[in-house]
């Protein structure tokens, strides 16, 4: 059996890098923020030095975060009002982390790329029904 739902999708650009990493114009705290579209990161991060820089509050945990081939590194949950926004898509719901990304801001660098703010992981992508059209470069995601 076919359904059929009225589901409303914003589209937002991507920027597809020489990298091949996808990065996303943003809004975090009322201020202008780049991040990195990236499926494969179960949770949305903050880095650490932006969320100081966004005047954002960050909470303790008790978990360790890290990635393929990292060791782990100390989380925090950031405060409820971050105020995540994705072109019109409010994520001021979301619950985001914040771990140190200086060594992904540090080779970006090294690579004359701008840093970014953090990382939109799947728990966003998956929970918002997000469609990447790489022929297009833009993100699908319901409102």
């Amino acid at each position: 059996m076919t359904t059929r739902t009225q589901q409303h999708f914003v589209v937002v650009p991507l920027t597809i890098e020489g990298s091949h990493h996808m990065t996303v114009e943003a809004t975090l705290a009322g201020k202008p923020a780049r991040f990195i579209l990236d499926p494969g990161s179960g949770a949305t991060i903050v880095d650490m030095a932006a969320a100081t820089r966004y005047g954002l509050r960050l909470e303790r945990s008790s978990s360790e975060g890290g990635g393929i081939g990292s060791s782990t590194t100390p989380m925090r949950y950031v405060g409820s009002q971050h105020r995540l926004r994705l072109g019109a898509v409010d994520l001021s719901g979301m619950r985001l982390q914040a771990i140190d990304l200086s060594a992904v801001n540090e080779m970006r660098k090294r690579k004359k790329k701008a840093p970014v703010a953090g990382l939109i992981g799947a728990d966003i992508l998956t929970s918002r029904q997000a469609v990447i059209d790489y022929g297009r470069s833009v993100l699908l995601i319901a409102d």
